[in-house]
């Protein structure tokens, strides 16, 4: 306690004194339930936990001595088969944090499958916790790579339900994650075409409309735009799922009401021209 305590405290430049790789290798030990032979209480488990977090945030590249550490099988375990929803919370906190720096070791631990999981069918998270746990993901799926590509794509589905979630900010994160997976896999045709076929056209298309149920900020909507352009350019797949969700009625619909609405934010003159080329490369695509 004493330590998580000094931890909330510490700057950055105490790096060059704190002993973090003995740190490290204790706290990630001790979260293991480990270190005497006899296991670890509860406690003592989430204090390690958050020890680890404070340590992350104070000094960021102790994130890669817990990682060295075996720290990620360590936090998958704890939410795959929850004992104690403290633990759970907090593990969430220490994964937003690490995949932050170390995204793709985050991937190839099974992080995304692990979050994700108690994010489909545990309702007992705060939406604060919620909003970690999608943060995470979409820090984890920035650039992802190749040999990521299934973990990545097994967890569409839930990002595509969380698309409906009533909290903006979840929607936005997640949109956010779809992008930077799609610009991941749009120099694949087999990739996007399995996006295609989990959903995400149809989970997408209805959010860029200006008469949706959620009113997402206008950058999120054009980019929005964006990975339906890509995904058009790439797929036929998603070309024909596109005019069979009537894409053609959609931009037509925003590009009428664009002008007229008084509830959209104005956008400036660039990215006005850059969704009416979007809007054509949907229209033109394939």
């Amino acid at each position: 306690m004493e330590l998580c305590e000094a931890l909330s405290f510490c700057a950055e430049d105490a790096g060059g004194y704190f002993p973090t790789e003995a740190a490290a290798r204790a706290l990630v030990r001790r979260a293991g339930g480990g270190g005497d032979g006899t296991g670890a209480t509860p406690d003592v488990i989430l204090l390690s936990v958050r020890a680890i977090t404070y340590l992350c945030d104070a000094m960021p590249r102790a994130g890669d001595a817990v990682v060295r550490h075996g720290l990620l099988p360590v936090l998958c375990s704890r939410l795959l088969a929850i004992e104690y929803l403290d633990v759970a919370e907090q593990c969430l906190q220490a994964f937003e944090k690490i995949s932050r720096r170390q995204p793709t070791q985050c991937l190839q631990a099974g992080m995304i499958n692990a979050v994700l999981a108690i994010l489909a069918y545990i309702d007992f998270f705060a939406a604060s916790i919620k909003r970690v746990a999608v943060s995470a993901v979409a820090n984890a799926c920035k650039k992802v790579p190749a040999d990521c590509s299934q973990f990545v794509l097994d967890s569409v589905p839930t990002l595509c339900n969380l698309l409906q979630s009533e909290d903006k900010m979840i929607v936005e994160k997640v949109a956010a994650c779809l992008i930077s997976i799609v610009d991941s896999f749009s120099t694949s045709v087999d990739l996007v075409d399995q996006l295609c076929h989990q959903g995400v056209i149809e989970k997408v298309l209805p959010l860029i409309h200006t008469g949706g149920l959620m009113a997402l900020s206008p950058s999120t909507r054009s980019n929005l735009i964006g990975l339906l352009a890509k995904l058009a350019c790439t797929s036929l797949v998603a070309v024909k799922s596109l005019f069979e969700l009537g894409v053609s009625s959609t931009i037509k619909g925003i590009l009428i009401t664009s002008d007229i609405s008084h509830g959209m934010p104005y956008l400036p003159l660039e990215k006005q021209n850059n969704q009416v080329g979007l809007f054509t490369s949907l229209l033109l695509a394939k």
